[in-house]
């Protein structure tokens, strides 16, 4: 599997996928591990996607999951602001994202 592929799923589906440096767990798309969180899925159309720079590789994982995203929404957010929306329930995530929109 490629790691474009492994995006796409993440997009498309609820699905998990991997490849040696890039995978799915639950609503969360990570980069060479737990670390990295690229981006958090709240529903289909919104997502909250990581404004951090890490590596040339990670950065090549983000621009598969933003071409992926295509025209759905997102929010950029730092890495440890999304640490701490991983842990949360998503009805909690959602009363604290949709005041943003």
């Amino acid at each position: 599997m490629k790691n474009s592929e492994v995006a796409e799923i993440f997009i498309n589906s609820d699905k998990e996928a991997k490849t040696k440096h890039l995978f799915i767990e639950g609503r969360v798309i990570y980069s060479y591990g737990y670390h990295f969180p690229i981006a958090l899925k709240l529903n289909n159309n919104i997502f909250i996607f990581n404004s951090d720079r890490y590596s040339n590789s990670t950065a090549k994982h983000k621009g598969y999951c933003k071409r992926a995203i295509g025209s759905f929404k997102i929010i950029e957010m730092n890495t440890a602001r999304i640490k701490d929306l991983i842990s949360q329930d998503i009805k909690d995530i959602n009363e604290v994202i949709f005041d943003k929109l």
